[in-house]
């Protein structure tokens, strides 16, 4: 009787029967299947949601991850390597007061806090009330408030808005935008907005920050591609974003940098930066002159 399912030979001692090799190659199809699912639905979202909604549903996406609260994995990872190392810069102070944006659950606060530092923070989404509480808990003087980037231009240029208890005459020794925070800025005249506004405000305070980054050969699968294109044909208000603006499930909205281009952003603000690319796009920017 005839082998029904004769097995491929891999060599002397080993064999693999065509049912597993169908079933490895249908998974795979599967796969593919899966992330093209995936690209259109982040596509859809990234073309469909129109710009004032965009920082609230980022903003969403965030306080719905307890990684970020205290008690989180994130948030007790305290500061990372990358962050300690840029502490190390020889423009950073050994001690002051440090301005933070962006500031979740209070990681960084917390982190900075047991460092010796004193820190005023903010941020946009409902992580605020857990970074309010970080801050009274903090061994040093530290506030937690609730605002954006935007209302921190504001209080720095028009004195008013929700954050305007940071602006000058409030002196501040370094600044801190939380990890990743500049990306959700998803206009590239709000990044030079707000950098100027920081070195007009505190001219000797240099800045950490770091931001998502741009491949260097961006692509989009092809189910994406097609509903990118169905949106700009439709008029979706999506159609407008530049590529560098992705849309990603852990993140939402978020504006992806190349290097040079973050390093242009800081010498037209009037830094001197320092950018280093892993383990992501980070830099300490000095103040020139």
């Amino acid at each position: 009787m005839a082998d029904l399912d004769p097995p491929r030979r891999l060599g002397p001692e080993a064999s693999v029967p065509r049912w597993a090799l169908g079933l490895m190659a249908a998974h795979r199809a599967l796969d593919r299947l899966h992330d093209q699912r995936v690209s259109a639905t982040l596509e859809l979202l990234r073309s469909g949601l129109p710009a004032s909604a965009r920082g609230p549903f980022t903003d969403a996406i965030f306080a719905r991850q307890p990684t970020y609260s205290p008690g989180g994995a994130r948030f007790s990872e305290a500061l990372f390597d990358w962050e300690l190392a840029a502490l190390q810069h020889p423009a950073w102070p050994r001690s002051g007061r440090v301005l933070l944006g962006g500031a979740g659950g209070g990681r960084e606060l917390s982190a900075l806090s047991a460092l010796g530092y004193e820190v005023d923070a903010f941020e946009p989404s409902a992580l605020a009330d857990d970074l309010a509480r970080v801050a009274l808990a903090a061994s040093t003087a530290c506030t937690g408030l609730r605002g954006d980037y935007e209302a921190l231009v504001r209080a720095l240029t028009g004195g008013d808005g929700p954050l305007r208890s940071l602006g000058p005459p409030r002196r501040f020794d370094a600044v801190v935008l939380g990890w990743g925070s500049l990306s959700h800025l998803l206009d590239p005249s709000a990044h030079r907005a707000l950098l100027r506004a920081l070195r007009r405000a505190w001219p000797s305070a240099p800045v950490l920050l770091s931001v998502h980054r741009l491949p260097s050969e961006p692509s989009l699968p092809r189910a994406a591609r097609v509903v990118r294109r169905v949106a700009a044909g439709l008029g979706w208000p999506g159609a407008e974003l530049p590529d560098a603006v992705g849309f990603q499930p852990f993140a939402g909205f978020i504006y992806r940098f190349g290097e040079r281009e973050l390093e242009e952003l800081a010498k037209g603000a009037g830094y001197v930066a320092t950018i280093r690319t892993r383990p992501y796009l980070h830099g300490v920017l000095v103040p020139a002159g």
